[in-house]
């Protein structure tokens, strides 16, 4: 069968025989019928794009014909071999393509003097089938319609779509929403606009240079975009978030480029302690060497809430920013460990609360212990560093401050100490205004003081300046300073995104180990 360009009759070809029956669409009755003597039976119809011709191929005969369309008359038959069948005009709608299944050669037909101008040989049986579909992407061909290409005969959408003013197009493939809106980190959803085949799309203002996760909404769901393979990684409850990447004319340290890069291995082991089977990715920098004498500092980086362990690595870029400042001799090359961070791997499902000392005591005595005896790492405090963002770096703060002697480089990118707890009897409160106060700290940190800042060589705590976390970090840092424990304190245009993680870890990284 094959619908006409207009859309308004359908053309049914017998497969016994050569006839054709026309069907009205609205009308849903056979208008006309007429014969195709020179095909012995129809197996496919394919209409030309402007709508003049039809070809129609037999697989018993091992012919093709072009067909009129006004006139019903054939104008030209081609004999091209057993298992003639697949058929694709191409998107320039000046060619066509069939293939022969039980052939090995795909026929070229130009519609404008209606010859054969190729055969393409290198196919058999099936394949021919499959090469029809993806004929237009082989030869390098404009999709049949902006924002579209063909693949397998299917169309899909082109998303998303950099130009070079650095506007972003969207499109999703949506013909039975309602309502479809763009999210994209950092900035308000905008709303959609369906086009008539279907398709949804939005074209963006300029973006500055970065990395920004998106998704859509259809109707309320919110899904990724399904034809951009570029994803940020979520645990249990989600899944991640599409990645659309805005290059910087002078590459930012996010960016994949030209220099060394390093491996990311993951490993996989069962916590007893935790009761779960877990995993880790460790990140080895360019040029590991497992039997170098000096041997190589450690940092132990922690996700978010909602995140999973390879988190730091699709959306955080973690791996490329340390490939690009090692080769720029801006930091010493260093082994990067991202451990599972939940401590109760339920917990999340039901709001996660905490079980911050489970996570701790896994990650002390069964990731480290691990990483220690596999690579090529030092096993002094000096020689490891530990940070985060969000509920990671609630957890580095946590783990970090109340092990000194595991870790002498600590740092936390919008912390989440709300995760400490919240003050329940407003009574006791000395400033009612405060979320957290000097005694809840005091309980999760119980021998913090003055004195840990004769132990460790660097605390680092930055927050955006418009993070919902800020309050609550500055509540903390207040305590801090009450007790007399020294930091380097920074504030960061931005929200809590990984925009501002991303350059984070950027700053964080280059003061490590010196």
């Amino acid at each position: 069968m094959a619908l006409s360009p207009d859309g308004t009759k359908a053309w049914i070809g017998l497969r016994r025989k050569g006839e054709i029956a026309v069907v009205d669409i609205a009308d849903k009755k056979v208008t006309e019928k007429f014969d195709v003597p020179e095909i012995g039976g129809i197996a496919r119809l394919q209409f030309t794009l402007d709508g003049k011709y039809v070809v129609a191929a037999g697989s018993r005969e091992g012919n093709a014909v072009i067909v009129d369309t006004k006139t019903h008359k054939t104008v030209k038959n081609f004999q091209l071999g057993a298992g003639t069948e697949p058929i694709f005009i191409n998107p320039d709608g000046k060619h066509i393509f069939i293939g022969t299944t039980n052939e090995n050669f795909i026929t070229e037909i130009d519609l404008t003097t209606l010859e054969i101008t190729r055969k393409i040989t290198g196919f058999e049986g099936p394949d021919a089938m499959a090469w029809i579909g993806g004929v237009e992407m082989l030869n390098n061909n404009k999709a049949p319609q902006e924002g579209r290409m063909q693949f397998f005969g299917r169309t899909l959408a082109i998303s998303p779509e950099v130009h070079p003013d650095n506007s972003v197009t969207f499109r999703i493939d949506a013909p039975k929403a309602e309502e479809v809106s763009l999210h994209i980190s950092g900035l308000k959803p905008v709303a959609m606009e369906k086009e008539v085949d279907g398709m949804w799309s939005v074209t963006t203002s300029p973006l500055a240079p970065d990395v920004y996760p998106y998704s859509f909404s259809i109707d309320g769901l919110n899904v990724p975009d399904p034809v951009n393979p570029e994803i940020t990684t979520g645990y249990k409850m989600r899944v991640g978030n599409s990645i659309v990447q805005i290059p910087a004319e002078n590459p930012e340290p996010w960016e994949q480029t030209n220099v060394p890069h390093g491996a990311i291995t993951r490993h996989f082991y069962e916590s007893a302690i935790i009761g779960d089977q877990s995993d880790f990715y460790i990140y080895t920098p360019p040029g590991y060497n497992p039997k170098r004498k000096q041997k190589y500092p450690t940092l132990y980086l922690l996700h978010g809430l909602t995140e999973n362990a390879e988190s730091w690595f699709t959306a955080g870029k973690a791996n490329f920013i340390l490939d690009n400042l090692i080769a720029q001799g801006k930091i010493a090359p260093m082994v990067i460990v991202c451990p599972l961070g939940y401590g109760d791997p339920e917990n999340i499902t039901q709001g996660y609360g905490g079980a911050f000392e489970t996570f701790t005591k896994s990650l002390l005595t069964e990731v480290i212990p691990f990483v220690e005896r596999n690579y090529n790492v030092g096993s002094k405090a000096e020689d490891r560093a530990i940070t985060g963002l969000s509920m990671g770096a609630g957890q580095s703060l946590f783990i970090g401050l109340n092990n000194p002697d595991v870790f002498a480089y600590i740092g936390g990118f919008s912390s989440a100490v709300v995760m400490y707890g919240m003050n329940r009897d407003r009574s006791t409160v000395q400033q009612p205004e405060l979320l957290l106060d000097a005694p809840l700290f005091k309980k999760v940190f119980p021998e913090l003081d003055a004195n840990i800042n004769n132990k460790i060589k660097l605390l680092w705590i930055a927050t955006g300046d418009r993070d919902g976390e800020f309050a609550f970090s500055m509540e903390y840092k207040l305590w801090l300073k009450s007790i007399g424990v020294e930091f380097d304190e920074v504030i960061t245009p931005g929200q809590h995104t990984w925009m501002v993680w991303r350059r984070n870890l950027v700053d964080f990284s280059q003061l490590l180990f010196k």
